[in-house]
């Protein structure tokens, strides 16, 4: 798990991106594999099942998205970092 900011251009550059307002759950994460989303982000926080299977099938899991901030669970490689 990894602390760092995150841009709009970073949203906008994943291909499809899922944003969900609450914890995200392992069956979010099976939804967004379903529908080929790469990228899962929230305000709220993932629970531990939902950031081992986002790592398993390859999705970036991102939680805590508030004030330029974000939690990364899950590929943080797509992910990159603004120095400020």
């Amino acid at each position: 798990m990894a602390s760092t900011s995150i841009s709009q251009a970073d949203l906008t550059a994943a291909r499809r991106f899922a944003e969900e307002s609450g914890r995200i759950s392992y069956e979010m994460i099976v939804k967004a594999a379903k529908h080929r989303v790469c990228v899962v982000g929230s305000r709220s926080a993932a629970t531990d099942l939902a950031a081992g299977i986002a790592e398993e099938l390859g999705i970036t899991l991102a939680g805590y998205i508030r004030g330029g901030k974000v939690v990364l669970y899950a590929h943080p490689e797509r992910v990159m970092e603004e120095r400020v």
